[in-house]
């Protein structure tokens, strides 16, 4: 499968995955200026960044350890900017990651990694 296609596939899953478990899905693919988001969501008290990373199984690295610094200080700055557009500061702020595994259509597996990392 092309990866764009797996990506975009990627990310419909992850939302229905976050809806399951009772996420409210606020934006999808949400842009300020060159830096994307793939989710924002929320629960309770807290405001969610979703970075979703799906890869086949024959990669070599499992789909989390793609975002690596650089990513996550992209998308520090791109929250930052959606909670002070919104008017949300008095939201905890979490970031998550969520990784898939991909083979076939009844074959993927979801990890959900809440608070994978820190704003610095």
């Amino acid at each position: 499968m092309e990866p764009t296609i797996l990506g975009k596939k990627g990310e419909t899953w992850a939302c229905e995955y976050l809806q399951k478990a009772k996420y409210k899905i606020r934006e999808v693919n949400y842009r300020a200026g060159r830096n994307e988001i793939d989710i924002i969501a929320s629960q309770g008290r807290y405001i969610i960044f979703v970075e979703v990373k799906t890869r086949t199984y024959n990669t070599i690295c499992d789909p989390e350890q793609a975002v690596n610094w650089k990513k996550q200080q992209a998308i520090i700055k791109t929250a930052h900017a959606y909670i002070l557009k919104h008017q949300l500061s008095q939201m905890e702020a979490r970031f998550d990651i969520i990784g898939i595994r991909y083979k076939n259509d009844k074959n993927m597996h979801i990890l959900h990694i809440p608070n994978a990392y820190y704003p610095m």
